[in-house]
């Protein structure tokens, strides 16, 4: 089996103690700063004292709702794949279609 590199491999997350988040400078941060319509590459909330397989590598649940990197599925809550995973996969080195991306708005 291929191992993916991570994310703190990619060097795409700072690990603050008390606010850890995706870099601004990468496709995941364009995206975001699209959807909050400032059009600057800004640095994405991850989660923190989540459990181990989450922290570092979801979206923080309270700003991000049910987009799909959120790090909490639940049976009938209908997840959405946004632009900003799709460009944290283009961060991985995945290619990539933002077409498939579905509309999506924050929860702010």
């Amino acid at each position: 089996m291929v191992s993916l590199p991570s994310l703190t491999d990619r060097n795409l997350v700072t690990e603050d103690e008390t606010n850890p988040v995706y870099n601004a400078d990468t496709f995941a941060g364009i995206a975001y700063g699209e959807l909050l319509e400032t059009f600057e590459p800004t640095a994405l909330e991850l989660t923190r004292g989540a459990s181990s397989g989450s922290d570092l590598s979801h979206w923080r649940e309270n700003v991000f709702g049910n987009e799909m990197m959120t790090d909490s599925g639940s049976a009938g809550i209908n997840e959405l794949l946004g632009s900003i995973t799709i460009g944290a996969m283009r961060d991985l080195g995945f290619n990539v279609n933002y077409g498939a991306a579905e509309p999506y708005r924050l929860e702010m």
